[in-house]
């Protein structure tokens, strides 16, 4: 077997040969790639929302995660209804998530503290407790 005669000048060369084909590939086809990511974001708006949220409460330090099917069963188990004015989820009225302790408090971003609330009910509430904002 005969030793890897490649020096770090050619390693280099290689690298930035490939660079530049990878720029010049996305130039070609950037109106189809950007058009295909347009349609993947129309078909997964649910998986975005999740990802965000996970994100944001990482950046709040927060410890755990959830995915869209979590969210789907916390949504079944509610029965689609926004538990703190009972109106129905639907085209109308979007579901967002809750955290019964905020994680400003210190909560945790697991599917056992997650609830899901309707955008007023869940913007009234804010960084409250449920038994403070249900008084």
């Amino acid at each position: 077997m005969r030793p890897c005669r490649a020096t770090p000048e050619l390693r280099a060369k290689d690298l930035a040969r490939d660079n530049e084909t990878r720029r010049q590939r996305y130039a070609d086809n950037k109106e189809k790639r950007l058009a295909a990511n347009r349609e993947w974001k129309r078909a997964n708006r649910e998986k975005i929302y999740v990802n965000n949220s996970n994100r944001r409460a990482l950046l709040k330090d927060a410890i755990g995660y959830h995915s869209l099917d979590d969210l789907l069963l916390i949504r079944d188990e509610q029965g689609s209804k926004c538990p703190g004015c009972l109106r129905t989820f639907g085209d109308e009225i979007k579901a967002t998530v809750d955290h019964f302790v905020p994680l400003s408090r210190g909560g945790t971003n697991y599917p056992a503290n997650i609830q899901l609330l309707c955008g007023s009910c869940n913007c009234s509430k804010n960084d409250k407790l449920w038994h403070e904002w249900t008084g």
